[in-house]
């Protein structure tokens, strides 16, 4: 089925910015993070026909990453919870669960580990990444740029121009994504957006190697 076409009319005073949506990211934001409300002051159309009480108050749940729910006549599951994994040292990254699926992941230094799962906001972290590929994948791209070997991965140039070869400090987290295929970059390039905005936010910079 063809995925509907969302344009929201964003009315700021006299201005409107019109938006070209993806349904489902739209569908995500309304469903999980509840940010897009009437009150907000916009329109929404869905194929050029308004839709009317397009965000009523919805309470927040937290799921499992088993499927994601299209409203638009797609198929069924739940919307996914975005939690990481706890942090792991680099070099024993494979141990991590997961590691064979596409996902969003987190590269901090870390003099002490943090316990507990690992919080995106945290003023250590270096990068911020996803991937469409396997996470182990990406990681061994990172890893051989920085040790010199290859130049496929812009965080891991920007890594080794800063910190040079040294990964003794160096820890990672991931959220990998077991969507269906169709779903799974759309779902980890919002999660790696909006998690790249919120730590601007609180900290006012990128972490260090995601800077262009």
């Amino acid at each position: 089925m063809k995925e509907p076409l969302v344009r929201l009319e964003l009315i700021t005073g006299e201005v409107i910015v019109d938006l070209m949506l993806s349904a489902l990211a739209l569908e995500y934001a309304r469903e999980n993070l509840g940010f897009m409300r009437p009150e907000a002051g916009f329109r929404l159309f869905l194929d050029d026909e308004e839709v009317s009480q397009a965000f009523p108050p919805e309470p927040r749940r937290e799921v499992d990453s088993g499927g994601f729910r299209n409203a638009h006549g797609g198929q069924g599951g739940e919307i996914p919870a975005v939690a990481f994994t706890r942090w792991y040292r680099w070099r024993e990254r494979i141990s991590m669960g997961g590691v064979a699926l596409p996902g969003v992941y987190l590269l901090a230094q870390f003099q002490i580990m943090p316990d507990g799962p690992a919080d995106p906001t945290e003023k250590q972290i270096v990068y911020i990444g996803a991937t469409d590929r396997p996470l182990v994948e990406r990681w061994r791209d990172f890893d051989r740029v920085v040790a010199g070997k290859a130049g496929n991965h812009s965080g891991g140039k920007t890594y080794r121009k800063i910190f040079g070869h040294r990964v003794d400090d160096l820890y990672v987290a991931a959220l990998p994504v077991s969507l269906d295929k169709k779903f799974s970059w759309r779902f980890s390039s919002y999660v790696e957006a909006k998690l790249l905005w919120e730590f601007v936010w609180q900290w006012e910079l990128q972490p260090a190697c995601n800077r262009d």
